[in-house]
């Protein structure tokens, strides 16, 4: 199955968004109302289609993904998140019915999962997962917004100092430039060679 598509700006800081990925409504009614008090912004998607549409089209800060579903299961919608760039570091918590001895915890840590919880779901217990991934989720933003700032800035200082260079390779007088040392930083003989009137000035004053 292929299904690249434009991707939303993963440079742009947004708030944590949940996506919620069940076939029933009901189970995904439910799930919305144990995270309302989180006061996080949630979607839902009833299929695994569904979800891969949405993940597309928005930045997505964890799934909570239902391992049953029909058509495509929780696991090969996880796979196919998984095989996207922009998209395989998205936290997926499989929500299942299973009981834990019978869930095939090897294959779902294989296909993406990074997290569990069992029906009946543990209201306390959910908020906690995702309040955990959220907030990492919100770090990580802030630490790319860091690093654009100063890739922005290195990129301005070294235009700047590109405009100064050929203003300097285009004065006619000879010009010096000190640190704050008083080690000279650069030279321009200008377009006729330093004079040695000049010459002897700026020299003088060092």
């Amino acid at each position: 199955m292929s299904w690249e598509a434009p991707f939303g700006d993963p440079g742009a800081d947004e708030d944590p968004v949940i996506l919620i990925v069940d076939d029933g409504e009901a189970k995904r009614v439910a799930l919305r109302a144990m995270l309302a008090t989180l006061g996080y912004e949630m979607i839902e998607a009833d299929s695994g289609r569904a979800a891969l549409r949405h993940v597309l089209n928005q930045t997505v800060a964890i799934i909570l993904m239902d391992v049953r579903m029909p058509t495509m299961d929780g696991y090969e919608t996880a796979r196919l998140i998984r095989q996207r760039n922009k998209t395989r570091l998205i936290p997926i918590i499989f929500v299942t019915a299973y009981a834990r001895e019978d869930l095939a915890v090897s294959a779902a840590y294989a296909s993406g999962g990074v997290d569990f919880v069992y029906a009946p779901v543990d209201a306390d217990i959910l908020r906690a997962k995702v309040s955990t991934f959220a907030e990492l989720f919100t770090k990580t933003q802030a630490l790319q917004g860091s690093v654009r700032s100063i890739t922005a800035l290195n990129q301005a200082l070294r235009e700047a100092e590109a405009r100064s260079r050929a203003v300097l390779q285009h004065v006619g007088d000879g010009i010096v430039t000190i640190g704050a040392t008083g080690r000279i930083e650069s030279v321009n003989v200008g377009r006729h060679g330093v004079r040695s009137r000049s010459n002897s000035w700026l020299f003088g004053t060092l």
